[in-house]
């Protein structure tokens, strides 16, 4: 059988594999990661290279997928994209799971004073797009400086289903999903030791928090029960194992914790969000919401605490999107539109390649109260302005909204986009509702809104309530609290009375399971129309 070189730009390395190799595999083993939102299905059309010479001919999906122009200039899924002769294949950074954002690489230092010589423990955040770790000191409690870098796990899919369906379809990436958790943890962990000139053998102790896939991989215990009725996880408590077993190259080995988990789809990262945000010491009604691929939704106080996940999909994340991506280089991150002109803000301050979940908000919020987007999500351009009404075009059998454009494509939201923001905000505010029945209360009942995570420290209060999240009467209550979940872990890991305290928390909320409960696929129905609803 003849065998074909590969050449992958822009790096210029070569790989050789035999006719009819997946692009997938030959790049398995490498250091690039394709990013693959939905697991490399075919269902989203995100992992978009350029076969620069001796493109295959296009598939049905990346027909469904990809404009014809794009196309024509060798543009494929890398999912789908089959050796046939020796190729040239350009692998864009919006396809790269490692991306250009230094945001996904990075050392903060918070204090100059010198690292103990013994007593550290590294708090995480293990999320599912991205890892968030803080080194603290033990004997005080400081913390001396945190790093965060991408979740290489997103090489199996952007969502937690995608990476169960990878471990359900080849139980062997189970063990490679595991080891890829420890080293990324064990890179950030390296990255401070390099940047604050500690020994890792000085850490005592590493604490996560995660959702509950994300620590069942990480402990390499198999997550695929979460993915069926009952979705039960394979524990509920708080988790203790050593680090070597883990895989973690420390020595002396320490102890590794790992948040309690409420339900399959209720985590540790929410334990950390209720007990850094003290949800359960408050007088006031509090509803906290970790608005993500899936959302978690807790509501209640120091007499109550109800707590839900709604399958709100990757949307939020750019996933599924028709320019959606990251919030990498290049992402429009926030959009506001005033009389006829669309403003843009882009990271990194350089051309837009895409739009990414802050942006999307923006954009769907800022169409809504433009007239662009009628109360059941239609894109319409009757009551819009003129210069606006230009801007809405048929493109490839679908209208779209078009944000910017130059000579090379068009970035813009779809009538497909609209639907998957409305599928996500539907399923996070029917779930919502189903918590203030269950508790008793109404919208106007709740004192403060507390948003969590590193998604939702980029929305703003006026987009949240735009897209019809939440009623327009309770913007004033929006309060972001940054990464609770880092910030939970953070005070597990400086003292055992913490992680104690945690672990009785655990038994006092009280978790409703939306799959099951007759409320919310009626509420569901209703909470899909783009309008302000305070019942």
């Amino acid at each position: 059988m003849s065998h074909y070189t590969i050449t992958i730009r822009p790096e210029g390395s070569r790989r050789v594999a035999k006719r009819g190799a997946g692009f997938l595999d030959i790049m398995r083993g490498s250091d690039i990661l394709v990013n693959l939102p939905c697991g490399g299905e075919g269902r989203c059309g995100g992992c978009r290279v350029t076969v620069i010479d001796g493109a295959a001919p296009p598939t049905p999906e990346d027909i469904r997928h990809i404009p014809r122009p794009e196309i024509d200039k060798g543009v494929r899924l890398a999912c789908r994209l089959i050796v046939t002769g020796d190729m040239v294949v350009e692998i864009p950074a919006s396809a790269r799971v490692a991306g250009t954002g230094a945001s996904w690489d990075e050392v903060h230092v918070l204090s100059d004073r010198p690292v103990p010589a013994d007593g550290l423990s590294l708090a995480v955040d293990l999320g599912t797009t991205s890892i968030a770790a803080a080194l603290i000191s033990r004997p005080d409690g400081d913390v001396l400086a945190h790093a965060s870098a991408l979740n290489p796990q997103a090489a199996f899919g952007a969502d937690v289903i995608s990476r169960i369906n990878a471990v359900i379809k080849d139980h062997a990436t189970l063990s490679r999903q595991q080891r890829m958790a420890a080293d990324a943890i064990a890179e950030l962990l390296e990255k401070l030791s390099r940047r604050l000139g500690f020994s890792a053998a000085h850490i005592h102790e590493v604490v996560v928090a995660g959702n509950p896939t994300m620590e069942h991989l990480f402990l390499g215990q198999d997550p695929t029960p979460i993915a069926y009725a009952p979705f039960t996880p394979g524990f509920l408590k708080a988790q203790r194992s050593d680090a070597s077993r883990l895989g973690f190259d420390i020595q002396p080995a320490p102890s590794v914790w790992v948040f309690p988990v409420l339900s399959g789809y209720v985590g540790g990262d929410t334990m950390a969000f209720i007990w850094s945000s003290r949800i359960h010491e408050s007088d006031e009604m509090i509803l906290g919401l970790d608005i993500g691929t899936n959302g978690e939704i807790v509501l209640g106080n120091r007499k109550r605490l109800l707590a839900c996940s709604t399958a709100a999909g990757p949307a939020f994340e750019g996933s599924h999107i028709m320019d959606g991506m990251r919030a990498d280089f290049g992402a429009i991150e926030a959009v506001a539109i005033q009389r006829d002109k669309v403003n843009l803000a882009v990271k990194g301050k350089t051309s837009p390649r895409g739009i990414c979940g802050s942006g999307l908000f923006d954009a769907v919020s800022e169409m809504r109260r433009n007239g662009l987007i009628d109360r059941t999500g239609r894109i319409t351009s009757d009551t819009a302005s003129r210069g606006l009404r230009k801007r809405v075009v048929r493109d490839n059998g679908t209208t779209r909204f078009i944000l910017s454009t130059d000579r090379s494509r068009s970035i813009g939201i779809s009538q497909k986009d609209i639907r998957e923001i409305q599928l996500a905000k539907g399923a996070m505010h029917a779930g919502m509702r189903v918590l203030l029945t269950e508790m008793g209360v109404q919208w106007n009942d709740i004192d403060r809104i507390l948003v969590a995570g590193a998604f939702g420290n980029y929305l703003k209060p006026e987009s949240i309530v735009g897209v019809g999240m939440l009623p327009a009467s309770l913007v004033e209550k929006i309060v972001f609290v940054g990464d609770a979940a880092l910030s939970g872990a953070i005070e597990a890991a400086r003292s055992d009375g913490a992680k104690e305290g945690i672990e009785d928390l655990a038994g006092r909320v009280d978790y409703i399971e939306l799959s099951a409960d007759r409320r919310f696929n009626d509420l569901f129905i209703s909470s899909l129309l783009f309008e302000d609803s305070s019942v």
